[in-house]
């Protein structure tokens, strides 16, 4: 089933859809001609919409201790490298998207 329109990642949802059906950019198109495809834009809206909220998130596991950094490393809470404890990276996107929807419910 499809996410509401206003859902968090309903435009990014919608971008995939349409790549999906067939209206992906052309791999070979120059760069500048794929930045200009809709498929790219809305895929790059989506991640500037994020962006800030991930930025948040960070800084907020830095002050709680869940993330440490050191020059040229990543730690987790324990002082373990970050790769070895989360190889895919500090699990955030939970934060993020009730983030994004706390967001969504005060614009409304």
């Amino acid at each position: 089933p499809a996410a509401p329109a206003n859902a968090p990642g309903a435009a990014l949802g919608d971008a995939l859809a349409g790549a999906a059906a067939g209206e992906a950019p052309d791999a070979a198109l120059p760069d500048a001609a794929l930045e200009e495809h809709p498929l790219f834009r809305q895929i790059r809206a989506a991640g500037y919409r994020r962006e800030p909220h991930l930025l948040l998130a960070t800084l907020r596991a830095v002050a709680e201790g869940r993330l440490r950094v050191r020059p040229g490393a990543a730690l987790d809470a324990d002082g373990n490298p970050l790769s070895a404890t989360y190889p895919a990276g500090l699990p955030m996107t939970a934060e993020i998207t009730a983030a994004l929807a706390a967001a969504d419910r005060r614009l409304r």
